[in-house]
């Protein structure tokens, strides 16, 4: 978790979980990497707490042999100009698309610098925020990147062997 103050019941769940499991805690921050098996995990935001919980996501690079996807939880315009503005390499065969394939995300200068050859978003079929947002999709299919998403396509899984990958969708 970023360490984001929030009243949500699902954070709250989730905390109370780490805390009966004595499980391990750890509030990660831009520049920092991990091991995790065979792969390296850079956390490229957030580099220091806002109060503003999209621009704090957690955002990671995973680097697996030669196969490498970013995540980027709901970071916003603002969010990916300051994780460019940092240096961070963002480039990445996969992109998550930062806050559900929202209008507010997935600038020109963002997509170019990750320079996907798939982008994935989450958000359900007819969804109040009218996620995806066509703007974003138009840019995409402009830039060639393929795209798939949950309201479309249901589960998505993405298996690899660090050379190659392969995209599995549920329908669509």
């Amino acid at each position: 978790l970023s360490g984001d103050i929030t009243t949500t019941r699902t954070v709250q769940r989730a905390v109370d979980a780490i805390e009966a499991s004595d499980a391990g805690y750890h509030e990660p921050r831009a520049g920092e990497t991990f091991s995790f098996g065979s792969a390296i995990v850079e956390v490229i935001n957030p580099e220091k707490l806002t109060g503003d919980l999209h621009e704090d996501s957690i955002g990671v690079r995973i680097i697996y042999s030669g196969f490498i996807v970013l995540f980027t939880g709901d970071a916003e315009a603002e969010t990916e100009a300051a994780i460019l503005a940092r240096k961070h390499d963002v480039e990445a065969l996969i992109l998550q698309l930062g806050h559900h394939g929202s209008s507010t995300s997935s600038t020109v200068e963002f997509l170019e610098a990750v320079d996907p050859e798939v982008a994935v978003y989450s958000a359900s079929e007819d969804n109040s925020y009218g996620h995806p947002h066509e703007v974003v999709l138009e840019r995409l299919r402009e830039m060639s990147i393929q795209i798939y998403g949950t309201a479309v396509n249901g589960t998505i899984i993405v298996i690899t062997d660090g050379k190659t990958y392969e995209v599995r969708k549920e329908r669509g």
